[in-house]
């Protein structure tokens, strides 16, 4: 019976992230219409329209903060309305160039939204440039971003901010 189960579950995660099994209500509709834009907005680097779409009382978590972490790369951590994500978003700036970001996928479930998203930045302090795949995943309600979790791999940043190279694998 357990086999059975992760494979069903398997299955279904897998028709999902494929896409095959995706149903659009109405909710889902706005949904995905509210985090295309959102994605479209940061790809495009329109800043506005983006902070435009942040309830004021959103939460965000940008990978918990971790001592000796959080010393080397000073945006993370979660932040408590608007104006804090705001300020993160500057200490982000003032810290790295943007050279690439681009949104590989987006998955909707009701309210939900999980996107992959693929970014390559340049550390200011080093030129060190630091590359990553990673997942934002929000809650969307009356057309705004409530609740906002990112999740990604921090070495490349650490390295940069080291002064250190990271080794890429080319896309094939």
């Amino acid at each position: 019976m357990k086999t059975f189960f992760i494979s069903v579950s398997s299955a279904i995660l897998l028709s999902i992230l494929c896409g095959c099994a995706s149903i659009h209500h109405g909710e889902e509709a706005t949904t995905r219409s509210v985090a295309e834009r959102w994605f479209k907005a940061i790809e495009d680097g329109d800043v506005d329209t983006a902070l435009n779409m942040l309830d004021d009382k959103i939460v965000w978590q940008n990978i918990p903060k971790a001592k000796g972490l959080s010393d080397i790369i000073p945006w993370l951590g979660t932040y408590r309305g608007r104006e804090e994500v705001i300020k993160s978003f500057r200490i982000w700036g003032e810290n790295s160039d943007v050279n690439s970001f681009k949104v590989e996928k987006i998955l909707v479930q009701g309210n939900e939204v999980i996107g992959l998203c693929h970014e390559i930045a340049t550390i200011k302090e080093t030129g060190i440039r630091a590359e990553i795949f990673f997942i934002q995943y929000f809650t969307v309600e009356n057309e705004k971003l409530v609740q906002w979790r990112s999740f990604w791999d921090p070495c490349p940043y650490i390295s940069a901010f080291r002064g250190q190279e990271v080794e890429y694998l080319e896309p094939r």
